[in-house]
């Protein structure tokens, strides 16, 4: 679903890799928005926590009803939102170095998602998809299917975070994305 980096003075660091462990959690009310990291630590008691790693998969996050996204799908959450609940929140804990993060100078979020997506750094609002919808809760949906659906969903779609690198901390960090489907029911 997901895969971060940075770089600056001649070095390339990833700060989370598409196969980090990661807590996942299909939400069945609200619980606020501490999950997205702005107050750690957070309790994930009820998130599924890690993700297995599975040969041939990517680390991914989310389902299939068919067998198109099943090389992307590490963590599977079609019993808990396929014809229930439109929304999964994903927590990906990370550790950058003082030394690493004084010398960035610029980070991109590459990120694999159908339909849409909100991310955030340590519980600040990064980026969103065009489909996500401007008011969010732990109900909501995409506005829409994305446009070229499966095929764009398995490509990475590069974000530019420059602007937030100043979110970062030496240490923990905490990469939140809140996944978003277009209906319950969508496949």
């Amino acid at each position: 679903m997901h895969v971060w980096s940075g770089s600056g003075s001649g070095f390339e660091i990833t700060l989370a890799e598409e196969s980090a462990a990661k807590s996942v959690l299909v939400p069945t009310g609200d619980i606020g928005t501490d999950w997205q990291g702005g107050s750690e630590p957070y309790s994930e008691t009820g998130w599924d926590d890690g993700t297995p790693i599975t040969p041939g998969k990517t680390g991914g996050v989310g389902y299939e009803e068919g067998t198109y996204y099943d090389p992307y799908i590490t963590y599977d959450v079609i019993d808990e939102m396929n014809d229930n609940y439109e929304s999964c929140y994903v927590r990906i804990p990370f550790n950058i170095s003082a030394q690493d993060l004084s010398g960035l100078n610029y980070m991109t979020l590459k990120i694999r998602y159908d339909d849409a997506f909100v991310a955030y750094i340590n519980g600040q609002k990064v980026c969103q998809s065009t489909n996500a919808p401007a008011s969010l809760s732990w109900e909501s949906g995409a506005d829409s299917g994305r446009v070229g659906s499966d095929d764009a969903a398995v490509l990475f779609e590069s974000y530019d975070l420059n602007s937030y690198i100043n979110l970062l901390q030496p240490g923990d960090n905490i990469l939140a994305i809140h996944g978003l489907n277009a209906g319950a029911i969508s496949s």
